[in-house]
């Protein structure tokens, strides 16, 4: 069944017809990603594949087959999420004494009784650590880690697929561990088998 035939199903409410559609789909959208950012991380680009993939699935209706083919109008997704993976903002700092000593305080917030005062060296370090991550990476990590839901319920929360939430958690779980190995409060953390 050629992609057509899928939007069609989409459109007239075939739930089976997504996942079929990111299976036609998909493949040619990883060969374009990995021409566009060569030198991203393999993983970093099957995201990006995947979250533009399930925007298109989901704004399916706003498609206009007049104007590109569906493959083309994918391609303006993976275009996007690539740029987001890149951003300057993301960059997760090696050197932690780049780290920032703590999370940012909101608008408003005072000194009197703020929880943040009694942190030991250790817990200060650690949410430094967090917070250095990106913050849809910080919300995988807090929802599995604190939050206890699994990695599917994390999928159906934040819109994603469970392989997304795995993989996006395993790599943030491995940036924290590299970062920390250098951390003198947090070597300790860097050792710690299990991801899971």
């Amino acid at each position: 069944m050629d992609w057509r035939e899928l939007v069609r199903l989409l459109r007239d409410g075939d739930a089976a017809a997504g996942p079929m559609l990111i299976s036609a789909v998909a493949p040619g959208l990883y060969a374009y990603a990995k021409s566009l950012a060569p030198n991203l991380p393999p993983v970093d680009r099957e995201i990006a594949v995947e979250a533009a993939m399930e925007k298109v699935v989901r704004r399916i209706e706003r498609y206009d087959e007049t104007r590109a083919s569906l493959p083309t109008w994918a391609r303006a997704f993976v275009r996007h999420e690539l740029a987001e993976l890149t951003r300057q903002p993301h960059a997760i700092p090696t050197d932690p004494n780049q780290l920032p000593s703590q999370p940012p305080r909101t608008p408003g917030d005072t000194d009197d009784d703020d929880p943040r005062d009694d942190l030991t060296s250790e817990q200060a370090a650690a949410i430094s650590l967090l917070f250095a991550l990106p913050e849809t990476d910080v919300i995988v990590v807090q929802l599995h880690l604190a939050d206890h839901l699994t990695h599917k319920e994390i999928a159906e929360r934040i819109g994603s697929t469970e392989g997304a939430v795995k993989t996006r958690y395993s790599r943030a779980i491995s940036k924290l561990r590299a970062i920390a190995a250098d951390h003198p409060d947090l070597r300790h953390l860097a050792a710690t088998g299990d991801s899971e």
